[in-house]
């Protein structure tokens, strides 16, 4: 049925734009991510490790902002299956009653 159709995509694709937060390794051909003119979060952190000791909150605050979006697209993607999963809302129908 279509519910069933549209909740594994919508899981997974917020499950996956979540994980583009993270730092991406360099490619041999150059930087598949942002060019040095742009903040990126992988980036801030990697370069803030270096300051750690005198600057400790260049690479913790970065850190703290891809915690909280990695955090809050998987609880958005958790909120949207329990919503749109017709077998998780008969479950869920089932212990209330």
């Amino acid at each position: 049925s279509v519910p069933e159709a549209i909740t594994f995509p919508s899981t997974n694709g917020l499950s996956a734009h979540a994980c583009l937060y993270l730092p991406l390794p360099r490619a041999p051909a150059g930087p598949p991510g942002a060019q040095p003119p742009l903040p990126e979060w992988g980036a801030l952190v990697s370069g803030g490790r270096q300051y750690v000791q005198a600057a400790w909150w260049i690479p913790i605050f970065p850190g703290f902002a891809i915690f909280g979006a990695v955090l809050a697209f998987n609880l958005l993607g958790d909120a949207l299956r329990d919503a749109l999963d017709p077998r998780l809302r008969h479950l869920l129908q089932d212990g209330r009653r």
